[in-house]
């Protein structure tokens, strides 16, 4: 029998209002400094999963493993007397605390019960870019009050392979990849016949083409692709078409990666050049950051910034200086999903679910997305999907439909 069904439909019931409202604050506020209800209900959420829901002890082991790994990243970055920014470190450990969520997810079908607040979240992404399009007073001001407010929204104007691109990069999106996979496959399966999945596809994979960045905008590609190979890839005579043509589109989709790598004069490719260049400097001159790390909060010269700065877009380089070879926990918590997907392989939706999911941990390597919220967020989707392919029965009241 699963945890979730000896506890009484009433307190399922509101426990799932709680997430619901926690996951929609998280992907409206990721920052939590402007509707400061973040702290909030995230206090409320743990505490009523702790008085009326039976916690998965599994997942002691996993939360305790990230702290500890950031414990020690503090401790030696002490002993070492290397410079920290302090509000960096609060803010890393504030970053990675709802991770003890995962000791309810198993109560929740967290993919179902997220969809509505990445669609509001879209909606409100596609409205206030509308406005921001319209008016360049808007979007000053939009930029002044994101800047005053973690920097909760980026406006960008780019060129991209010879086109200029506006975009507007909302931090919350990365959080939305996993629910863009779940409404395209959904939809997909009924044959796009559904208004509803329609509708909500729509706005997702326009707000992940509007935000300006090559990796959002490339993502609701990504994601078709796998569908629809797997769907093709099914039936017996495809395979003799499939795979030539999806090898060639393979080689399109990396030649177009190539070329976005390596265009000249983008400030975000020179900038991220110069951090790689600087982390090489680091760790020549401190060989032994690669084995304890420099620690967690550290500052290091980047010649992309051309500062002292405590993070670098290169996540998991970023992890080896800060943790030197304890990262490979932290990375382990990510990728251990991976290992239960693959059991799963037959399994259509979970094959694309991996998929997706390996995509947005390549994502996440050049880009700050693991250890702060919205990293966090990502992990309950996953750890509830794994959990469902693993526990049996699933929960009947919590059912996806």
């Amino acid at each position: 029998m699963s945890l979730s069904a000896s506890h009484s439909p009433i307190v399922l019931k509101i426990g799932n209002i709680l997430f619901f409202i926690f996951l929609l604050i998280l992907m409206l506020d990721p920052g939590g400094s402007v509707l400061h209800m973040k702290d909030k209900v995230f206090l409320l959420i743990v505490g009523y999963n702790a008085l009326f829901l039976k916690p998965d002890l599994r997942f002691l082991v996993p939360i305790l493993a990230i702290y500890s790994v950031v414990l020690f990243g503090y401790i030696i970055a002490e002993i070492q007397e290397n410079p920290i920014d302090y509000e960096y470190l609060v803010g890393t450990i504030k970053g990675i605390s709802p991770i003890i969520l995962l000791l309810w997810v198993k109560h929740y079908n967290l993919l179902h019960l997220a969809r509505i607040p990445a669609v509001i979240t879209c909606i409100v992404i596609l409205i206030l870019y509308g406005f921001i399009a319209s008016s360049p007073i808007i979007q000053y001001a939009v930029f002044l009050y994101s800047k005053e407010h973690n920097e909760m929204v980026m406006i960008t104007t780019r060129n991209i392979l010879g086109f200029k691109v506006f975009g507007m990069y909302y931090r919350s999106i990365v959080c939305i990849i996993l629910l863009l996979y779940c409404f395209l496959y959904t939809l997909h399966q009924r044959h796009f016949k559904s208004p509803t999945y329609l509708v909500g596809s729509l706005i997702l994979v326009a707000t992940f083409m509007i935000s300006g960045t090559r990796a959002m905008m490339l993502t609701p590609i990504f994601v078709l692709g796998i569908i629809l190979f797997r769907s093709i890839s099914t039936q017996r005579k495809a395979r003799y078409f499939l795979y030539p043509v999806l090898g060639v589109l393979a080689v399109l989709f990396i030649v177009l990666i190539a070329l976005l790598a390596t265009q000249e004069g983008d400030k975000s490719n020179m900038m991220k050049y110069g951090h790689l260049y600087s982390y090489v400097e680091l760790f020549s001159e401190n060989p032994h950051y690669l084995l304890w790390g420099q620690g967690c909060g550290t500052m290091f010269y980047s010649l992309g910034f051309h500062k002292m700065t405590p993070q670098t877009e290169w996540i998991y380089i970023e992890l080896l200086r800060n943790y030197g070879l304890l990262s490979l926990i932290i990375i382990g918590v990510y990728a251990f999903p991976l290992v239960i997907f693959y059991k799963y392989r037959h399994d259509i939706f979970t094959a694309g679910f991996a998929v997706t999911y390996f995509g947005f941990l390549l994502i996440a390597g050049t880009n700050p997305f693991l250890l702060n919220s919205q990293g966090m967020t990502v992990l309950w989707l996953v750890y509830s999907h794994v959990i469902r392919l693993t526990d049996s029965p699933s929960p009947p009241l919590l059912k996806a439909t």
